[in-house]
């Protein structure tokens, strides 16, 4: 009697589209997506949209504050050292892009965080969602892959250990390496 599993794989493989049948199917956006999209930009609002406003604060006074580089584009890749910034251009010049936009203004620092936070939720759900309903996931999780997705990554949205990279500046660009990453693991 033969196994009904080679490690991972079962000896039979699902019968794949086709190309004809894969062309049938309209490229349409999920109703799906789009609602649980806005379901977690509308949390992440009322979570954190109250603190949009609030001064900057410890190192982000010392990366944008007192930071004479990002007052212009010319010289953001030049960041000055000895500061939260030096050895980090490209992090100087997203500063010296949310200067252009406002000024000192801590608002569009923070919804640039807030953005890509919600943005790093969304991308945790798609791909979870997809882990989780592969093998060699137990049966009783994939069954519930799609659920077990939003709570994970409303819990990243949401959980207060991750709050830094939205309240304070300076922790942004480990923020957006973490999107970058994610957003690398989805293609």
């Amino acid at each position: 009697m033969r196994p009904a599993f080679v490690g991972y794989h079962r000896e039979t493989e699902p019968a794949r589209a086709t190309s004809e049948q894969a062309e049938r199917v309209p490229a349409r956006v999920r109703p799906g997506l789009v609602l649980w999209s806005l379901l977690l930009v509308l949390a992440a609002s009322l979570a954190y949209g109250g603190g949009l406003d609030n001064p900057l604060f410890f190192d982000d006074s010392e990366a944008i504050v007192a930071n004479e580089s990002i007052r212009a584009l010319g010289t953001a890749l030049s960041p000055p050292a000895q500061t939260p910034v030096a050895g980090r251009p490209v992090v100087n010049l997203s500063f010296a892009l949310n200067y252009a936009v406002s000024g000192l203004s801590p608002r569009s620092y923070r919804v640039l965080n807030l953005f890509l936070h919600v943005l790093d939720a969304l991308l945790a759900w798609l791909l979870l969602r997809e882990l989780l309903a592969r093998e060699p996931v137990p049966a009783r999780v994939r069954e519930h892959a799609e659920g077990c997705a939003r709570a994970i990554s409303l819990l990243w949205l949401l959980h207060p250990l991750g709050s830094e990279a939205r309240s304070r500046a300076c922790s942004a660009p480990a923020a957006r390496r973490r999107s970058c990453r994610r957003r690398s693991s989805c293609c």
